[in-house]
């Protein structure tokens, strides 16, 4: 195994491709949106399908604050961040 991120290849390569084929690369992005499309639903359901209600409820009030002032400092991290 070579010791790289296969996300970074994908997004390298679409890059590559297009600077090197543009037309090619505007082919690949009406293929992909269309299996995008469809795979978004399958990818939220199995998502959705994940969650334990049993932990969400044992977790109770004192569990839904934690979550939620974790995405409200997390986000305000990342906007932070990104600008």
């Amino acid at each position: 195994m070579l010791p790289y991120s296969g996300f970074l290849a994908v997004m390298v390569m679409g890059f590559v491709l297009l600077e090197t084929a543009p037309a090619m690369a505007r082919r690949l992005r009406v293929a992909y949106e269309k299996v995008w499309a469809v795979a978004q639903i399958f990818l939220f359901v199995l998502i959705g399908a994940l969650v334990d209600l049993d932990v969400v409820a044992t977790a109770g009030a004192r569990g839904l604050a934690i979550v939620l002032i974790a995405l409200v400092v997390g986000r305000w991290l990342g906007i932070f961040a990104s600008t």
